[in-house]
């Protein structure tokens, strides 16, 4: 997911802010231009709004339903929301939210990939191209900020600050990151990179995500790791065609889930789930990186 970096300024409003202006570079390594480029070349499936990465059968029948039956367990509990999809890319999780009966807007700093996204009507007009280090609403905006495949693009000491000020108090930030202690991952992403995977880009492991996240302020009030293979296995099947997935599509899924009991004492899964809540008093001293 593209989502920029820090800016000079930033225009607040209460509701969606068009073409939100962003700075140019972010990272010494990486300028937004460059993270902006690789987004907008991205493919995306206008029937669903998910990024042309994976196979269409394996990874939506185990892959995202079990993320999917995450963040709506983390935000169901507290009825329709405000939510923000931050790094909402081709909008699969905007709609997803709106379907679940929430209030959604989506951020990403790819005028293209958000050009594709806005084809999916029910999200037209609640995406809004911003650099998610200076997020243009006002405070106390939102219910909940959801990031999926977002954080690790970031610059965390300047982007956690952010978040706290447009969240509403005892509001939720639920994340979904890449693990990179899963063996599969950081296989593939070496050997095998995927074609929105950018130079700057750093995968965090469950115990130093959770320690930055402190260090900004944020008590982690749920940590799991999902799918030891499952998410491999369909970018792999994406590239060879296995059009046959649909036959072992569950029995993976139970696979899945017998390895996570399995493995419980391993947090090895290729996607770590969380939910945090931001407290101003923890915050610390130290910056975060």
């Amino acid at each position: 997911m593209s989502i920029g970096g820090p800016r000079k300024s930033s225009n607040t409003a209460r509701g969606p802010v068009r073409n939100a202006r962003a700075i140019v570079e972010w990272r010494p390594d990486l300028t937004l231009k460059q993270e902006s480029a690789i987004y907008d070349a991205a493919r995306v499936d206008p029937r669903t709004g998910e990024i042309e990465e994976f196979d269409c059968i394996l990874f939506e029948s185990v892959v995202r339903k079990g993320e999917i039956e995450f963040i709506s367990f983390m935000l169901d509990r507290r009825g329709k929301l405000r939510v923000l999809d931050l790094g909402c890319g081709g909008g699969w999780l905007t709609r997803m939210l709106i379907r679940m009966g929430h209030d959604a807007v989506g951020i990403d700093v790819s005028r293209g990939i958000l050009t594709l996204a806005s084809k999916g009507g029910e999200i037209s007009g609640r995406l809004i191209r911003a650099d998610a280090h200076s997020l243009p609403f006002r405070e106390g905006t939102f219910d909940a900020v959801v990031c999926v495949g977002a954080l690790h693009h970031t610059q965390l000491r300047k982007l956690l600050p952010g978040i706290a000020r447009v969240i509403k108090r005892n509001g939720s930030l639920v994340f979904l990151e890449p693990n990179k202690l899963n063996p599969f991952s950081e296989v593939g992403r070496r050997l095998f990179p995927m074609a929105t995977h950018t130079p700057g880009e750093r995968p965090y492991g469950p115990s130093e995500l959770k320690e930055k996240l402190a260090e900004g302020g944020w008590e982690t009030k749920e940590y799991r790791t999902l799918f030891v293979y499952a998410l491999a296995l369909s970018y792999l099947l994406r590239r060879t065609g296995g059009g046959f997935a649909s036959k072992f599509a569950p029995l993976v899924e139970r696979h899945e889930k017998n390895m996570q009991r399995w493995l419980s004492f391993l947090p090895i899964g290729a996607v770590i789930l969380g939910m945090a809540k931001f407290r101003p008093e923890n915050v610390l001293a130290v910056g975060i990186e």
